[in-house]
């Protein structure tokens, strides 16, 4: 008995060894079940119509509804349109206020602080450079290498952000000083890339737009980028490079495609979305986005809120500087406005106060004109 139980045993052990080494030949192979793969997300012109809309919607919240950073959307914390000002002595705090971005106001920021708004860089950057990777799948469609030049004045537009922030200028860099990584693709979220010099850095920066430039349609609409668009911003680049004949030279490149600067009587009307005369480009924001999270997307917000007692402010402006501009000047009109809090007058910073009608705060941001 016993040897036939040990007979039955090595029959039996030997059949499992056999089926384990036919199954091995093979691998179970799912496809992640909350994406679409690479391959299947860029093969068609809709597709890349998708991948486009995608990075612009990034450009105003990376991280959807989460509320410490929307780059250019607006938030508590840190967003670039707000930065300019609350960095700059162009604003004073309102002590009513609750303090919210007075880290950066009143420099005292840490590497820390920043930790979203370099996170969201790369994220948009990453969802770019996606675009870039696999634009080849168009072949010869007429489209691709405008979908191409969106990609990398986008991109490029980012590196400039995050130079300015991170780095020092052009002027004041040496050979030796560190930028930015330059990530030029889709990478492994685990890897680690080195900080590039500062002259690499915008040495990228000029590349991606004088590509873009070539490729990009100047008939394309003021929410996306368009020739005109990368022109103006090339001519930034260049006169924050101190290049400065070659800044004029983008610069009337730029206005021999859109040279409109708003007459003084629509002026106004740009900051409340009742015009776009003068926009280049802008990021669209409207009550109700595809995955709602239209709220968090209020750019005024940095500057001020509603509340039961009347418009809450964040930061005012100055009076140093606000003396500076006449009643009657329209850069007073457009971006300051009076109002009242707790009974007391106020002039709040009315830049980015909201449209004509509608949500306050809820306005297009304007980031070429």
């Amino acid at each position: 008995m016993n040897k036939n139980y040990i007979k039955s045993g090595l029959l039996l052990s030997s059949l499992l060894l056999l089926l384990a080494a036919i199954s091995c030949k093979k691998q179970l192979v799912l496809s992640p079940y909350n994406q679409v793969p690479a391959t299947q997300a860029f093969t068609t012109k809709s597709d890349f119509d998708n991948a486009i809309r995608g990075v612009y919607r990034m450009m105003l919240a990376p991280r959807g509804t989460e509320n410490y950073t929307s780059y250019y959307g607006g938030a508590d914390y840190f967003s670039f349109v707000g930065a300019a000002d609350i960095l700059s002595d162009n604003t004073t705090r309102f002590s009513l206020g609750r303090g919210s971005a007075s880290q950066f106001h009143n420099l005292q920021a840490s590497g820390n602080s920043t930790t979203y708004f370099f996170q969201d860089g790369y994220a948009i950057i990453r969802a770019a450079n996606a675009v870039l990777d696999n634009i080849g799948n168009l072949k010869s469609d007429p489209s691709a290498q405008n979908y191409q030049g969106q990609a990398l004045a986008v991109r490029a537009m980012v590196y400039f952000d995050m130079m300015r922030i991170f780095a020092k200028t052009p002027s004041n860099a040496s050979a030796t000083d560190l930028g930015v990584p330059l990530v030029l693709k889709v990478t492994d979220y685990t890897e680690r890339p080195k900080r590039d010099v500062v002259s690499a850095v915008y040495a990228q920066i000029e590349n991606d737009l004088i590509a873009a430039a070539s490729g990009i349609s100047a008939s394309n609409s003021d929410v996306q980028m368009n020739r005109a668009a990368v022109y103006a911003l090339l001519s930034r680049v260049y006169l924050y490079e101190a290049k400065y004949p070659k800044c004029i030279i983008a610069a009337d490149s730029s206005l021999a495609l859109n040279a409109d600067p708003a007459s003084i009587a629509t002026f106004p009307s740009i900051w409340n979305d009742a015009s776009e005369a003068g926009v280049l480009f802008k990021l669209k924001v409207t009550p109700t986005f595809v995955d709602n999270f239209a709220a968090s997307i209020t750019v005024g917000v940095a500057y001020g809120q509603t509340s039961g007692t009347g418009d809450k402010a964040e930061y005012v402006p100055a009076y140093d500087f606000a003396v500076l501009f006449k009643p009657t000047d329209v850069r007073t009109l457009s971006f300051t406005r009076p109002g009242f809090f707790s009974g007391d007058s106020i002039t709040y910073i009315g830049k980015y106060a909201g449209k004509a009608t509608g949500n306050q705060s809820l306005v297009d941001v304007k980031l070429l004109r």
